[in-house]
């Protein structure tokens, strides 16, 4: 059972990669009340009674700099929050590829453009920086939705190394 009190079926897959992709991972495979464990255990994400992500978890150890090394699949990204996506939205990774994050649906959801390249995209430089430097990143990431397939907020925990653990919120609702 969840922290949220709700009954969750477990299920453990790997991540796929380019020309190797776990299918079982994409939008339209996941499954409502279910706990994935991918990788080992390295990335959790748990979805709610409509199937989507609702809480994920991460270890952060490595960061790929190879852009060619990094496990972005572009139909999923554009995929991501299906009839929800606004045009200003991007395909945004709940777990950058930078950290060898899943490129599969389950780690992506509709993400407005400048929370994925803007203050977001700053808190992962951040945990870049720290993982460079030989520290470990945990991550939890709450999301939460009014209705539909298109996060409203973004409320994540992170501890680096042996530091304190520390909170942001990121807002999901386009602005002008």
């Amino acid at each position: 059972m969840g922290d949220d009190g709700v009954e969750r079926t477990v299920r453990q897959y790997d991540s796929g990669s380019k020309g190797a992709w776990n299918t079982d991972l994409y939008h339209k495979a996941i499954e409502a009340n279910t706990r994935y464990e991918i990788d080992g255990g390295k990335w959790v994400y748990e979805t709610d009674e409509h199937a989507r992500v609702v809480h994920a978890e991460g270890h952060l150890d490595q960061v790929v700099k190879e852009l060619e090394n990094r496990s972005r699949h572009g139909g999923q990204q554009t995929a991501a929050g299906g009839a929800d996506r606004l045009r200003v939205d991007h395909g945004g990774h709940i777990f950058a590829t930078l950290f060898g994050g899943p490129g599969e649906g389950i780690n992506l959801t509709a993400q407005w453009s400048k929370v994925n390249l803007g203050a977001y995209k700053a808190l992962e430089n951040q945990w870049a920086t720290a993982i460079d430097s030989g520290r470990s990143v945990r991550v939890e990431v709450n999301l939460t939705y009014p209705d539909g397939l298109r996060p409203s907020r973004y409320d994540v925990e992170y501890q680096i190394g042996d530091g304190p653990i520390r909170s942001a919120r990121f807002s999901n609702a386009p602005t002008p």
